[in-house]
């Protein structure tokens, strides 16, 4: 089988493939991230505020 006669068999191959079988499945919505909760025991503190500071 020379080259060219392959080439033609795999585009003939090519031809006959459903590729709606091979789409990937769309993704759904994200979900909304949950609000941290603040709690006054451990406030956040900026690091560049604190090493101004000293």
């Amino acid at each position: 089988m020379t080259v060219t006669g392959f080439a033609d068999i795999l585009r003939i191959w090519a031809a006959k493939v459903n590729l709606k079988r091979f789409l990937k499945s769309p993704r759904g919505a994200k979900k909304p991230q949950k609000k941290k909760t603040y709690d006054p025991k451990h406030p956040h503190l900026s690091i560049f505020r604190l090493l101004s500071a000293q």
